[in-house]
């Protein structure tokens, strides 16, 4: 595998707030994990994922380390 890879995947169901949440990789194993709390946050959380979607085609670009 590629052991110095690291990568985050955030994610929200089309149904807004019912699903949503950050994870963290290194090497193909999970480092973090966190699901949105609280109605307001999980609101705000899936208008940012699906508008970075709708706009940028992809989710939005993070800092590359290798």
């Amino acid at each position: 595998m590629h052991p110095d890879i690291e990568f985050t995947h955030q994610w929200a169901e089309e149904q807004m707030v019912v699903n949503c949440g950050t994870a963290k990789y290194k090497a193909g194993v999970q480092t973090e994990y966190e699901q949105v709390e609280g109605y307001d946050e999980r609101m705000d959380f899936s208008v940012e994922v699906w508008y970075q979607f709708e706009h940028n085609g992809l989710p939005q670009e993070q800092e590359q380390t290798m």
